[in-house]
């Protein structure tokens, strides 16, 4: 399991605020690497059959780049011919318009795209959507 973080503040919050979620981090099987995820993606070898992308909202200036179409098709290439890609996107009805326009970058870039909705207890009180995508698995 590789992490990509930019920040390493994020590590060090994650660590202090919340051990319990911050634990998997010490995982013999858990590799965490302070870097750009987008340079990571682009230039990385290995492919991977699980690709998940939980970042700030594309309003904050580090995080924009994960929200694009080379970015995406980087991770597509990144990933085996049955991976996926699962990434945050907003929320379908309080932030209409950016899950639109990340919904229409991912398909440009991948043939199966889904969103969903799910609840996440720890971070807002709606439910938040969730974007799905692979080369050929449809959920």
């Amino acid at each position: 399991i590789q992490q990509v973080e930019i920040d390493k503040e994020v590590i060090a919050v994650s660590r202090r605020y919340f051990p319990s979620l911050s634990s998997s981090l010490d995982h013999p099987k858990v590799n965490v690497l302070l870097s750009d995820a987008i340079q990571y993606v682009r230039e990385i070898k290995e492919k991977f059959d699980i690709i998940l992308i939980d970042s700030t909202d594309p309003v904050i200036n580090q995080s924009e780049g994960l929200f694009t179409a080379p970015f995406y098709r980087d991770c597509l290439n990144a990933l085996t011919e049955q991976g996926i890609l699962a990434a945050q996107v907003g929320d379908v009805f309080f932030e209409k318009e950016l899950v639109l326009d990340v919904f229409n970058k991912l398909k440009e870039v991948f043939p199966v795209v889904r969103i969903f909705r799910a609840p996440v207890p720890s971070y807002t009180v709606v439910p938040y959507s969730f974007a799905f995508c692979s080369k050929a698995i449809r959920p």
